[in-house]
């Protein structure tokens, strides 16, 4: 038995095809969704999240470094940080 014959046995057996593989995924969610196994998440609204606010230019201190995993290419990296993380 050829290799294609026996994909399109196995295909025949399974009756993959690309129509009964959407109905079956859709019914399959329908199912999940009204069950509560799965929460659809549509028409909520978004919630901001408050943050510090970003400091100041002349609030920060600049320092100039280099790669800490020392990858050969000594790379300059600038730092910005507030003048109280310093001491």
């Amino acid at each position: 038995m050829s290799i294609k014959e026996n994909f399109d046995k196995i295909q025949k057996h399974l009756n993959l095809r690309r129509r009964s593989f959407l109905k079956d995924t859709a019914a399959s969610a329908g199912l999940l969704s009204a069950t509560g196994l799965v929460e659809l998440k549509y028409g909520k609204e978004a919630k901001a999240h408050a943050y510090a606010p970003y400091p100041k230019d002349d609030e920060l201190e600049t320092i100039v470094t280099s790669c800490a995993h020392n990858c050969g290419s000594r790379h300059m990296l600038v730092a910005h940080i507030p003048h109280d993380a310093c001491r």
